[in-house]
């Protein structure tokens, strides 16, 4: 796999201790190690440390080593459950 495989980026996360549906809420959550995207989408990523959202494109079965507090639609909305699994 290349270097900016899903392989290489789940290595930069350390010990995965858990690892949860995000569901369909919209409240914010506890900071993340990272993200795994089960279903390609643009979503609406907010960053620990951050109040201001912003629109990424994920690629499913790709896992992102992002620090996020909320992970919406474009819209602000929820998203399907299923769609992005949070890793603690």
């Amino acid at each position: 796999m290349g270097t900016g495989s899903s392989r290489s980026l789940a290595g930069n996360l350390g010990a995965v201790k858990k690892a949860e549906d995000r569901g369909t809420g919209t409240t914010a959550f506890v900071g993340t190690k990272g993200i795994h995207c089960n279903v390609a989408d643009t979503y609406e990523l907010t960053f620990k440390d951050s109040v201001t959202a912003i629109d990424m494109i994920l690629t499913d079965g790709a896992v992102y080593p992002y620090n996020v507090t909320n992970v919406l639609t474009t819209a602000s909305g929820a998203i399907d459950a299923g769609d992005i699994t949070l890793l603690y």
